[in-house]
C-alpha cells in the first residue's frame, strides 16, 4: 500500500492506495490546523480499518516535507521518520509549492509562467516559479521555492517579462493579493473551488485522469495527499526519494519565536 500524507497547509490530508495508478484512493482530510497532530494518528487507524489492511502493508510513503506552517511540516515529518523507520520502507518527500502546481495543472497552462505562493506570516510568501513547457505534460520540474516579501512580488512578476498574464496559484493570493490593484492587470489570480471543504472521509477512483479532475473541480489551492499521488506518477520521482534518517524538514526561514529569539541575541553569541 502506498500512504499518502501532506499537514503543511490548513487542510491536512491522508490517502491510502494499493497503487498510483487503477486502484482506489482511499482519503481522509481535516481541516482545524490545531489539530493535525492528532488527525495523523486517527486517520492512518481509520484508513487502515477501512480498508481491512495492516499497518506492515505499507511499503511506500509519499510526505509533504514543507515549505509551510512550522508545526504542520514537524508533524508529518517526524509521523515519517517514525513509520518509515518501524517499516524500513522508502519515502518521497516533496516540495508543498509543487504539490499544489501538479493538483492544478492542465494543458491550458501551456508556454505560461506560472507563479505558486503560500502564505509565510509576516508580510511574507513561499514562492515557485513554473515556466510550463511541453515536456511538462509527462515530467513536472522541481523548482527551487524561495521566500519572497510582499512589497517585492510586483517586482518580480515584471522581472519574468511574461508575454502572457502570470497565472497564481496557492493560498497567497487570499493573504495578499486581493489587495495588490495595480497587479490585477498581470495575473491571473487562482481558480475559485466548486466544492466546499468540510471534514469527510470518501473513496475516489484514482486513475490519473481521474484524479485530476477531482483536484480540478475542488480547485485546491492548499497542498494535498492526492497532489502527492500525482507527483509519485512523475517519471522525476526517483529524485524524491529518501530514507527516514535522511529526511528533512524544508523551512525558507526561522519560526516566529525564533525571529523574536534571533532579535535579543546579539549575533556573535549565536
Amino acid at each position: 500500500m502506498i500512504l499518502a500524507v501532506s499537514t503543511s497547509g490548513p487542510l491536512a490530508s491522508m490517502a491510502l492506495t494499493e497503487s498510483s495508478t487503477g486502484a482506489p484512493v482511499f482519503l481522509i482530510e481535516n481541516q482545524n490546523l490545531k489539530q493535525h497532530s492528532d488527525f495523523i494518528n486517527s486517520a492512518l487507524d481509520q484508513l487502515l480499518s477501512f480498508t481491512n489492511k495492516k499497518i506492515t502493508d505499507i511499503h511506500t510513503l509519499l510526505i509533504d516535507h514543507g515549505p509551510g506552517s512550522f508545526t504542520g511540516v514537524r508533524v508529518s515529518v517526524s509521523f515519517a521518520k517514525a513509520l518509515g523507520y518501524s517499516l524500513n520502507c522508502p519515502i518521497y518527500a516533496y516540495h508543498s509549492l509543487d504539490i499544489i502546481f501538479a493538483q492544478n495543472y492542465t494543458t491550458d497552462y501551456l508556454d505560461q509562467n506560472v507563479l505558486v505562493l503560500t502564505n509565510a506570516y509576516r508580510n511574507s510568501l513561499y514562492a515557485s516559479h513554473f515556466k510550463v513547457t511541453p515536456q511538462m505534460a509527462h515530467s513536472i520540474p522541481k523548482p527551487e521555492p524561495f521566500l519572497i516579501k510582499y512589497n517585492q512580488v510586483e517586482s518580480y512578476i515584471d522581472q519574468l517579462k511574461s508575454p502572457h498574464p502570470v497565472r497564481l496559484l496557492g493560498n497567497g493570493y487570499q493573504a495578499y493579493f486581493q489587495n495588490a490593484t495595480t497587479l490585477l492587470p498581470k495575473i491571473i489570480p487562482p481558480p475559485e473551488a466548486s466544492i466546499q471543504m468540510s471534514n469527510y472521509f470518501y473513496t475516489i477512483p484514482t486513475s490519473l485522469l481521474n484524479t485530476r479532475a477531482d483536484l480540478k473541480n475542488r480547485a485546491l489551492q492548499d497542498p494535498h495527499a492526492l497532489g502527492l499521488i500525482l507527483l509519485y506518477q512523475n517519471p522525476n520521482s526517483l529524485q524524491n526519494q529518501t530514507h527516514w534518517d535522511s529526511l528533512l524538514p524544508f523551512y525558507l526561514r526561522l519560526s516566529s519565536a525564533e525571529e523574536v529569539l534571533s532579535e535579543k541575541v546579539p549575533a556573535s553569541q549565536r
